[in-house]
């Protein structure tokens, strides 16, 4: 592989301005927390690192948000400043569109992960092959030594896995890969599950419930075993990590039913959170979903209507309440005009053995629609206990 990281007290220093190796995340949904996990692998083994999301940046000396897209000449900006700060590695996630644009065609990759091709139609690709296609360029913008790192469980990286002309590495739940994971408890409190590569295996516990998240934490170990990293301390790096921006963040305020949020917004997404609240509710899932202006919109609520038992909706714009959408509502789901309303509404009517998913917020959005539920569930369990008292 074309790097090796080394411990930041083992390394000589290197010169000034030399091009930071920079590992590119792509794929239709999980790059951000993939590239999260993956520079905390690299800083849990004292690695000086730069990360690019589109919810933060650091370039080995500053860290700080960042707000959406990443935009045209960021990528090149960022890079050089981890430059200058002689970071040891760099992660980089790699919207669909940035690829397009040629956003990282000055990088010189030397690997990527690819976390899945499952693509939807977007205002930016009308179609899912322009999409998937946009994508899969990111392996062409690494060095000709580079690796990548796809999935096995996704037929489209498979089939793109037996084309490439680089080293590739695989990781999966279902499908044989070099890296795979197996599930050993899940609960209201996250999971465990035991990650295994060459014979060796270690277990993660995670605050973090669901499939998504397991896949997710392979994606990471896998490239950071590509850059060099140990696996055992890949493994430890990547369950550091007990908390990601979006992604299935409990509320615990004393109610006795787990309440989750997540920013899904889009089908697939949706589909990996309701899944992962289905083991928690012994009785009914309940959630709340935002329709956003997607070509995808439908899919997206026909997938919240089919897994939640309980469902209230709110649509960015009037327009979007087509007749499709309209019929696809039904019993069982409500229309709301807004976001802290609908979280109201979901935490007032659930009762011990439910579970809620609040899905959708925009970020920055996170923190408020947290304070919401939790004063929502202060005030019922104030309600009861005066109830109590008055018996």
């Amino acid at each position: 592989m074309p790097y090796e990281s080394q411990p930041t007290s083992d390394r000589s220093p290197r010169r000034h301005c030399q091009p930071t190796p920079t590992v590119a995340v792509a794929g239709a949904h999980g790059k951000t927390s993939v590239a999260t996990l993956l520079s905390a692998v690299f800083a849990h083994g004292n690695q000086l690192f730069g990360l690019k999301t589109t919810r933060c940046e650091r370039d080995g000396a500053e860290s700080r948000p960042v707000a959406g897209a990443i935009g045209p000449g960021a990528i090149d900006r960022w890079r050089k400043r981890c430059d200058e700060n002689d970071c040891d590695i760099a992660v980089a996630e790699a919207p669909a569109g940035d690829i397009a644009d040629g956003e990282f065609s000055r990088i010189g990759l030397v690997g990527a992960c690819l976390t899945g091709l499952r693509c939807e139609r977007t205002r930016r690709f009308p179609s899912v092959a322009m999409h998937r296609h946009a994508i899969e360029a990111i392996t062409a913008e690494t060095h000709r030594e580079g690796f990548v790192i796809t999935n096995a469980d996704d037929p489209a990286c498979v089939r793109l896995a037996s084309t490439a002309d680089r080293p590739v590495l695989t990781f999966g739940l279902d499908k044989p890969a070099d890296f795979n994971a197996t599930a050993v408890e899940n609960h209201s409190g996250g999971q465990v599950f035991v990650a295994t590569h060459r014979g060796e295996s270690a277990a993660i516990s995670s605050a973090i419930p669901g499939e998504a998240h397991r896949r997710n934490c392979l994606a990471a170990v896998a490239t950071a075993v590509a850059c060099g990293v140990d696996f055992l301390d890949a493994v430890r790096g990547a369950e550091s990590v007990r908390r990601l921006p979006g992604v299935m963040q409990s509320l615990t305020a004393g109610q006795n039913f787990p309440i989750y949020f997540d920013s899904a917004r889009s089908a697939e997404p949706l589909r990996l959170a309701l899944r992962a609240m289905r083991p928690m509710a012994n009785k009914r899932v309940l959630s709340v979903v935002t329709l956003d202006d997607s070509p995808a919109c439908v899919e997206t609520l026909s997938v919240a209507r089919s897994m939640s038992d309980r469902l209230f909706v709110i649509a960015q714009s009037e327009s979007l309440l087509t007749a499709s959408v309209l019929e696809q509502l039904g019993e069982g789901a409500t229309l709301v005009e807004d976001r802290l309303t609908a979280i109201a509404l979901a935490v007032g009517l659930a009762d011990e053995g439910d579970a809620v998913l609040v899905a959708g917020a925009a970020p920055g959005d996170e923190e408020v629609e947290r304070a919401v539920a939790a004063d929502f569930v202060e005030r019922r369990l104030q309600q009861s206990d005066d109830q109590n008292l008055a018996i």
